[in-house]
């Protein structure tokens, strides 16, 4: 990378550990696109002096057989291939550098050729619970005799009802097939099958009041037991073929239920959207509207506002006309030459129009 930044000069590059990415900065386009092609072409040739492999979680064994013992083989390997040899059993890896194309090549064809091995000399097996009395034998005689009358190497694992054959590829391939058939001949006698399920699908397996087994029990003439601790369903009695199709009814019991399920959530998640959706148009909706008599429309706000300024103006307004009918002046509280309850003080100092309109409507003119 240094030497990237180097030739493409003004770019700022460097390698961003979490995301696994090789980060280029210029103002210019043009020599971020050099610099761009510059980390490609050091890709490849990193390629080829540096690989990974990265081993399945099930062959974690492996990593102990690649080191060996105290670590002998891969310093072994390091020496004739001249690489550095990293192995890391967390992470399951095994990365490979060297300073020679040809050095990596050899070390990447010698791991090849180890693991492969490794896989065809080592063979994992797992025996049903119910058949490990009978597999084992007392004191495990059973397993003695089998590895002996073939010639591998047949272990019981930590984990229970696990084996390991070790061998030659041929001794071990013997030994599994030898396993297989004896383990099909004592389902066949012993009327077994089993079926590995998870925790939220027993339910659907027991049914409303174990009708669902009830009902398989009595069509197949088998007996169906539900193990809640190891999450297992044990088939017995019954012919090897009623058996199988026990089984097959049960998975399709537990296909049909998991579609359900995601029916389920797929149908929420769509009411959930829907609802969101009708917030967001509610949200956004303009407000309802009220016409001032023009034919114009306006907000609730804007007509409660109109209201409120017409009502003050009419308020306003009320002083602009007289408190005194037309032509008659005020009288200033004074009740002083009255005739007949008319305040005639009022009617001479009206205007003459006024006293003129006066004096006809009281002669019936």
């Amino acid at each position: 990378l240094t030497d990237v930044s180097a030739n493409a000069s003004g770019c700022t590059v460097y390698f961003d550990r979490d995301i696994s990415s090789v980060i280029i900065v210029s103002p210019d386009p043009e020599k971020v696109k050099a610099a761009e092609k510059l980390v490609q072409q050091k890709m490849k040739d990193g390629e080829k002096l540096a690989f990974m492999i990265e081993l399945d979680r099930s062959e974690l064994w492996m990593i102990s057989i690649i080191l060996g013992k105290d670590g002998g083989r891969i310093k072994a390997m390091q020496k004739d291939t001249n690489c550095i040899i990293d192995v890391s059993k967390e992470t399951r890896t095994v990365i490979v550098t060297g300073k020679a194309e040809e050095d990596t090549a050899k070390a990447r064809q010698a791991l090849d050729d180890l693991i492969d091995t490794a896989r065809k000399t080592n063979v994992f097996f797992s025996m049903p619970e119910a058949a490990m009395p009978k597999f084992v034998g007392k004191g495990g005689a059973n397993v003695k005799q089998m590895a002996a009358t073939i010639g591998a190497d047949i272990q019981r694992t930590r984990k229970g009802n696990q084996f390991k054959i070790t061998g030659t590829e041929e001794k071990v391939k013997a030994a599994k097939n030898a396993v297989d058939a004896w383990l099909a001949k004592w389902q066949e006698s012993s009327g077994t099958l089993e079926l590995n399920i998870e925790k939220n699908s027993i339910p659907t397996v027991l049914g409303n009041k174990g009708e669902t087994i009830r009902s398989l029990e009595n069509e197949f003439s088998v007996r169906i037991d539900v193990d809640r601790t190891k999450l297992l369903v044990t088939i017995r009695n019954g012919s090897a073929e009623k058996r199988s199709i026990a089984a097959e009814r049960i998975n399709a019991l537990l296909e049909a239920d998991k579609a359900i399920a995601a029916e389920k959530a797929a149908a929420a998640a769509a009411a959930a959207a829907a609802k969101a959706e009708a917030k967001k148009n509610a949200d956004e909706a303009p407000k309802p509207q009220t016409s001032n008599g023009n034919g114009n429309k306006k907000s609730n706000d804007e007509a409660v506002t109109e209201e409120i300024a017409t009502g003050d103006k009419n308020y306003a307004r009320a002083s602009e006309f007289p408190s005194n009918p037309v032509g008659v002046a005020s009288s200033n509280g004074r009740r002083g030459g009255q005739q007949g309850g008319l305040n005639t003080t009022s009617v001479q100092n009206g205007t003459e129009a006024g006293r003129s309109l006066f004096q006809m409507l009281i002669g019936g003119n």
